[in-house]
């Protein structure tokens, strides 16, 4: 298996000390699905993290996208953007779903709302 790694400055919690490694599917999904690596990040970055089925599950939707815009944060265009990671920041695929009340709402634990 391939990794890419990168770092990001997440200041939020949990941010794996800022490190963050790709799969070669992750890679693949994001290119299939017209995504550029700065979105990745940005996402990552800013992205609300909730705990599914041992993932951790950065996302973006519309109430986050209404509280940074004040902050001069665009996320716009990564209305709905999912970014799926495992064992301390290995992302493993990026999907589109803007249907959140479909996804489960758990909060990563130590992870203040």
């Amino acid at each position: 298996m391939t990794l890419q790694h990168f770092a990001i400055d997440r200041e939020a919690r949990p941010s794996y000390g800022g490190m963050f490694s790709m799969t070669r599917h992750a890679r693949s999904r994001m290119f299939q699905r017209g995504l550029s690596r700065q979105k990745l990040i940005d996402v990552l970055q800013y992205g609300e993290p909730i705990y599914d089925r041992g993932a951790l599950i950065y996302r973006v939707g519309r109430r986050l996208i209404a509280k940074l815009l004040p902050l001069g944060i665009d996320l716009s265009e990564l209305d709905g953007l999912h970014v799926v990671t495992v064992d301390e920041g290995l992302v493993v695929t990026v999907y589109r779903n803007r249907e959140f009340r479909k996804s489960k709402k758990t909060r990563y634990p130590g992870v203040a709302s």
